[in-house]
C-alpha cells in the first residue's frame, strides 16, 4: 500500500488545506499591504493543523521526537508545524498521518 493510500488520500479524493472557493488574495504589492498575501490564511490555518497534530500525538502518548523518527521528518520542523509557525506540505502531512495512524483529512479538520 502506498503512502498516499495509507494516509487516506486516494486518487479520486482531493484534499484542500483552504477552501477552494475562497477568493485568492491580491499580491501585497497590488494592495499596498506590507505582509505576504497569504498571511491571513496562514494565520487561520496553520494553528488548527498544528493543534490537530498535537492532539493526535498526545492521544497516542508519543513525544515529538518519537513521531519525527517514526514519520521520518525533522523534529525541529515538526515542532514549528505544531506551533502553527511552519507550513507543512501534503507529503509532510501524509508522513505524519501514516505515523499517527490517521488521515490527512483528520489532521486538517476544522480548516
Amino acid at each position: 500500500m502506498d503512502l498516499a493510500t495509507q494516509a487516506g488520500v486516494g486518487s479520486a479524493q482531493q484534499v484542500y488545506l483552504i477552501d477552494p472557493k475562497e477568493p485568492t488574495p491580491m499580491p501585497a504589492t497590488a494592495t499596498g499591504a506590507k505582509s505576504s498575501p497569504d498571511t491571513s490564511v496562514a494565520e487561520r490555518v496553520l494553528p488548527i493543523v498544528g493543534a490537530n497534530i498535537v492532539a493526535r500525538r498526545d492521544k497516542l502518548g508519543m513525544s515529538q521526537r518519537a513521531l519525527a523518527d517514526k514519520a521520518g521528518v525533522d523534529r525541529v520542523f515538526l515542532r514549528d508545524v505544531e506551533r502553527g509557525k511552519g507550513s507543512a506540505t501534503l507529503v509532510f502531512l501524509a508522513k505524519l498521518a501514516a505515523a499517527l495512524d490517521t488521515t490527512i483529512e483528520k489532521l486538517t479538520h476544522g480548516v
